[in-house]
């Protein structure tokens, strides 16, 4: 197509408002395409965690946003090796969901 920048395939972008009269278009994360339970369940890092923190953050926070933060937390240590994902996942998912919980109480 003329005119048309190379990039990712059509399939993989949806259109983003910026506040401008005019739309950009980003890739959109795997974490929003595939099905989060199934993700979850295959990654045993983000299993243990989404279970453990959402025992610990019943009162304050729902399950479906702790299982958001983890998996992007997730994704933010793609490159950690695997031996260590389990732990440093779960510590930085519960550094988010502390700090969200301080910014919600100012």
């Amino acid at each position: 197509m003329a005119g048309t920048p190379p990039g990712p395939r059509a399939r993989d972008l949806r259109p983003v408002t910026d506040g401008v009269s005019y739309a950009t278009v980003v890739p959109v994360p795997f974490h929003e395409t595939a099905d989060a339970h199934d993700t979850d369940a295959a990654d045993p890092a983000v299993a243990g965690a989404v279970a453990r923190l959402t025992a610990e953050f019943t009162d304050a926070i729902g399950p479906t946003v702790v299982r958001r933060v983890v998996r992007h937390s997730r994704s933010d240590l793609s490159g950690c090796p695997p031996a260590a994902l389990p732990e440093l996942v779960e510590r930085l998912a519960r550094q988010r969901l502390l700090q969200s919980g301080r910014a919600a109480e100012r």
